[in-house]
C-alpha cells in the first residue's frame, strides 16, 4: 500500500488505484497528477481493507489479479451496498468483459494501455456521476399480498405440473426479497463460476416486465432427470433445455395469470426462451438500463427424493413497480 498527497492546488479526490502490477499502478498515478489523494493496493483483499476503513471518492480497478479477480472485488462491494464509483481498468476488450463489469456495478471500464486523457476524463465522468437510486421501499403489507399472490401462483402450477407426471411435485415459495440488478449478479457470482440455466418471458400491458426462472446448472440437471427419466448424460444435455422449458413455461404463466386475474390486468406475454450463461447475462435490461427493481421469488421443488432449489426473478421499471404497489394497495385495502 502507497499513498501520495497533493503538493499544489486543491485535492480534487481521493482515489484508491487496485493493480498488481506496481509498473501499472505508478503509470496510473503519473497520468492521474498530484491534485488527487491517491493510494494503492495491489490485492483485492488489501483493496477491500482499505475501503472498508476509509472514504474514497473514487476505485481505479483492474480485472486480473491473483487471488482476488476485479470482478470478486466488485461482486464484495455490491453486496456490502457501496457507493463508491468504479472504473475498471483492464486490457481485456471482450464485450462479455464490459457487460459482467457493467451488471456487477462499474461505473465505466477503460482499456489498457492508459492515455491522460482517456484516464482524466473517465475519472471526472465517473465523480460527477449520481449515487445509485435507492431501492423503493417494498412495505410489509405489499410484501405480504405479494407473498399471497406467489403461493397462489405456485400451487396452480404444481396442479398443472402433476396432471402432466408420473409422480407428485411440489412447490413452495420460502422467501421474497427486493434486490437490484447489482446484487442479482453479485449473489450468483458468489456462488462460483459455473453456468445458470433459465428461462424467461416478457410481459407487457399493465405491466413492464420480465420473469425468468433461474437454476444452478447442477438444479437444472436434477429437474431435467426427473423430469425425462433419463439416466445418460449425453442423451439428458440434449433433452434438456426443451423439459426446463416447458416447466419454466408452466410455473411463469401461472404466476403471470395469477397477477392478472387477481389485479384485474390485460398482460401480453411473449413465447418462453431458454437462457443460459453466467448471472451477469441473465440480468435483464429493464433493471439494469433503466434502474429498475427485481422481485426475487426463492423457490423449492419437491420432487421424488430431491429438494430442488430456483428462482424466480421478476424484473420491473419503476413506474411498473410503482403501479404493482398501487395495484397491491388497492387489493388488500391498504
Amino acid at each position: 500500500m502507497g499513498v501520495r498527497y497533493p503538493q499544489q492546488g486543491a485535492c480534487l479526490a481521493k482515489i484508491l488505484i487496485v493493480d498488481d502490477s506496481a509498473t501499472s499502478r505508478s503509470i496510473a498515478a503519473r497520468l492521474i497528477g498530484e491534485n488527487h489523494e491517491l493510494f494503492e493496493a495491489a490485492t483485492g483483499r488489501a483493496a477491500l481493507d482499505l475501503i472498508s476503513a476509509n472514504g474514497f471518492d473514487l476505485v481505479l480497478l483492474d480485472l486480473l489479479m491473483p487471488d482476488m479477480s476485479g470482478f470478486d472485488v466488485l461482486s464484495q462491494l455490491a453486496s456490502g451496498g457501496s457507493v463508491i464509483p468504479v472504473i475498471v481498468v483492464t486490457a481485456d476488450i471482450q464485450n462479455t468483459t464490459k457487460a459482467r463489469a457493467k451488471a456487477l456495478g462499474a461505473a465505466l471500464l477503460i482499456h489498457k494501455p492508459l492515455s491522460r486523457e482517456v484516464l482524466l476524463e473517465a475519472i471526472e465522468t465517473a465523480l460527477r456521476l449520481p449515487p445509485p437510486a435507492a431501492l423503493p421501499d417494498f412495505e410489509p403489507a405489499l410484501k405480504d399480498g405479494f407473498a399471497a399472490l406467489m403461493n397462489e401462483a405456485f400451487a396452480k402450477a404444481a396442479d398443472v405440473l402433476n396432471t402432466m407426471m408420473s409422480f407428485p411435485i411440489a412447490l413452495s415459495v420460502p422467501a421474497i426479497e427486493m434486490i437490484s440488478a447489482r446484487e442479482l449478479s453479485a449473489r450468483f457470482s458468489r456462488s462460483g463460476p459455473g453456468k445458470l440455466s433459465a428461462v424467461g418471458m416478457r410481459c407487457s400491458g399493465g405491466l413492464d416486465a420480465s420473469i425468468e426462472l433461474i437454476f444452478t446448472s447442477e438444479d437444472a440437471l436434477g429437474l431435467a432427470d426427473c423430469v425425462l427419466g433419463i439416466d445418460e448424460p449425453g442423451e439428458r444435455d440434449s433433452m434438456r433445455a426443451g423439459a426446463l422449458c416447458e416447466i419454466g413455461n408452466i410455473v411463469i404463466n401461472a404466476v403471470l395469470g395469477t397477477m392478472s386475474n387477481s389485479l384485474k390486468l390485460d398482460l401480453s406475454f411473449t413465447v418462453p426462451c431458454y437462457l443460459e450463461g453466467e448471472a451477469f447475462a441473465l440480468v435483464d435490461e429493464i433493471s439494469l438500463g433503466k434502474g429498475g427493481v427485481i422481485l426475487l421469488v426463492k423457490t423449492r421443488f419437491e420432487v421424488k427424493d430431491l429438494r430442488l432449489h430456483g428462482d424466480i426473478a421478476i424484473f420491473l421499471s419503476l413506474a411498473s413497480f410503482e403501479s404493482l404497489s398501487a395495484m397491491l394497495r388497492l387489493r388488500t385495502g391498504g
